[in-house]
């Protein structure tokens, strides 16, 4: 038995968006005066890791309960980061988390009114 390596550490490209296939074809030969060959091939399917629910998941930080009085002197608190739990191993390779809050359906951005959100600083 033969054994192929794969090494994907550099990225993720050779998966493409989601998945590709590619034909490998395997060739053997033998003998030194007189040569015989046999060949075969069979299709390999890389698929992304990172649309697979099964090897990625974000793990939510913790959202405290804040209460405070409108209208009372700025209030500002924060939260945990998320995390990114990748299988088979721990990596980077599907990116950085975005975030995006809204309240009651609309988005809060650092120009919404009465309410902010700086992405960034979380």
């Amino acid at each position: 038995m033969r054994t192929f390596t794969f090494d994907h550490s550099s990225g993720l490209e050779p998966a493409g968006l989601s998945q590709i296939e590619y034909t490998v074809e395997v060739i053997a030969t033998v003998g030194k005066l007189s040569f015989k060959q046999a060949q075969s091939s069979f299709n390999l399917r890389l698929k992304n890791p990172c649309i697979d629910s099964s090897l990625v998941s974000i793990q939510a930080g913790t959202l405290a309960d804040t209460s405070y009085i409108l209208f009372e002197d700025k209030h500002s608190f924060g939260h945990d980061e998320f995390q990114i739990q990748t299988l088979p191993f721990q990596h980077d390779m599907c990116g950085t988390l975005s975030y995006k809050a809204t309240f009651q359906g609309n988005e809060i951005s650092t120009t919404s009114s009465y309410m902010t959100y700086d992405t960034d600083g979380r």
